[in-house]
């Protein structure tokens, strides 16, 4: 695998570059550069077993390791909307306290563990201001910087998060290690605020330093996908994919992207080939909750495409099923109920529905106020479309549709909910739902003027009214 690094920093190297670890173990450090590296990088070193093994190993390495700690605590409540009362994380946390108690520690690791603390409290916003307070006063807090990336990536707050790295984007050097890595994500960061030049350009130096970083070539795929840019798109996916599909952590999704251009086109055929060579096989590897998102947002968009999918729900739906009631990531929710809707089965269903609601009235705090306010509706015309009840759907989900920036997710991942919407407008028996379609429709052609699949609707919608 040459993508991998092979040199990583020691006790002294990090005091070196301004950020001291308060460990006196060189092995430790070095595993704690050597998991980050696959952190932002979206890789498993088999030199280190990959990147939970290898935070294993840092803390065997020195079980005091307090930033060592914070990074096996943190990585694992990044994104989780809800943690139980006997959540075995708690404890870890109460550890993490008493070690830090009983130690001499440094004002970011004390920041850390305040972030931690907002996080076990489902508190993402919170978190957010503790890690830009922790970047204002490092820099280079790779660890910070990651996990406010996600923050922002699950609660939709893109322009703080593009921001935050736009004041520190320029301390940063080429020389440093997992620079690439950075300029990858503040790529991200643009496109989703529509600075699409800025992103491209960004994300094409970060591939120029390094041909197998995944998440710049995502970066720039998804510049790709929202200017209509599809040739272009397959190019540079199909093109470099011996140069990322290594990167287990984040290929499934890229495969995703690359179906996408396929959906776009409306050749049908070689996007259902992406899912049963690629997406499903991999999710049924990792049985990873993100896989299970690329999987069925990919079957739902064809789905709405009038096309077949065969049994593909199924296979699915076996490996979510007994997770159905779980209700851990806002953006996560309405993709499980896909599944189980695309999977035709009623009970399970009604059992995310019924926990659904459940887990609504027990929340508190912006996840609470966000899945009442947009996520229930929205789960809510989801089963009102997979009913035929199209009115019902617009009714719900037109007024939310600039809402839903705040359950998270990407430009390109939300899409499929204007999409379901467009759908229904389409089909609704209403007259005004039709003609909400049609503007829909415009709005989306004069932001994407280049959408085969914005003048396919066209046409359903022209011979609607022949009709």
């Amino acid at each position: 695998m040459s993508h991998v690094r092979t040199t990583f920093r020691g006790c002294q190297d990090w005091e070196d570059f301004g950020y001291p670890l308060s460990t006196s173990s060189d092995e430790a450090c070095k595993l704690y550069d050597a998991a980050l590296s696959q952190m932002v990088g979206w890789y498993e070193d088999p030199n280190f077993g990959g990147l939970m093994t290898t935070i294993d190993k840092m803390l065997e390495a020195d079980p005091e390791f307090v930033m060592g700690h914070i990074m096996a605590v943190s990585i694992k409540l990044v994104g989780t909307v809800f943690i139980a009362p006997d959540d075995p994380i708690r404890e870890e946390v109460t550890k993490l306290e008493q070690l830090m108690s009983n130690k001499t520690v440094t004002d970011i690791e004390k920041k850390h563990l305040e972030a931690i603390k907002k996080l076990l409290d489902t508190d993402l916003i919170g978190a957010l201001f503790v890690w830009d307070a922790i970047i204002h006063w490092n820099h280079f807090d790779i660890l910070a910087i990651r996990h406010a990336f996600f923050g922002c990536f699950y609660c939709g707050s893109y322009a703080k998060g593009r921001d935050v790295l736009s004041r520190i984007v320029n301390e940063w050097d080429p020389s440093m290690p997992l620079y690439g890595y950075f300029l990858g994500e503040y790529a991200f960061l643009s496109q989703e605020t529509f600075l699409f030049e800025r992103a491209e350009r960004d994300g094409l130096r970060a591939l120029e330093m390094n041909k197998h970083d995944i998440f710049a070539t995502h970066a720039i795929s998804h510049v790709y996908e929202m200017q209509g840019r599809v040739e272009e798109g397959l190019k540079l996916v199909e093109g470099t994919e011996n140069d990322w599909n290594a990167c287990d952590r984040l290929a499934c999704h890229l495969y995703w992207h690359n179906s996408l251009y396929y959906v776009e086109k409306g050749s049908y055929e070689e996007a259902l080939g992406i899912f049963d060579n690629e997406l499903v096989k991999r999710y049924k590897a990792s049985k990873s909750i993100g896989q299970m998102v690329d999987c069925s947002s990919l079957l739902y968009r064809l789905e709405l495409e009038n096309v077949s999918v065969g049994d593909r729900w199924q296979d699915v739906f076996e490996i979510v099923n007994g997770g159905i009631d779980s209700h851990l990531n806002l953006y996560t929710d309405p993709h499980l109920l896909m599944t189980c809707l695309g999977a035709k089965d009623t009970a399970a269903v009604n059992t995310f529905m019924d926990t659904f609601r459940d887990s609504v009235s027990n929340g508190h705090g912006r996840s609470k106020g966000v899945s009442e306010r947009i996520l229930l509706p929205l789960c809510e015309a989801l089963q009102a479309h997979d009913e035929g009840d199209h009115g019902k759907v617009v009714d719900l989900t037109y007024p939310l549709r600039h809402e839903l920036v705040n359950v998270g997710g990407s430009n390109a991942q939300r899409d499929i909910f204007d999409l379901l919407l467009i759908d229904s407008a389409l089909k609704s028996d209403r007259k005004e739902h039709k003609n909400f379609g049609r503007h829909l429709l415009v709005e989306r052609k004069a932001f994407k003027e280049n959408s085969p699949m914005t003048d396919r609707m066209m046409e359903r919608l022209l011979v609607s009214h022949v009709n």
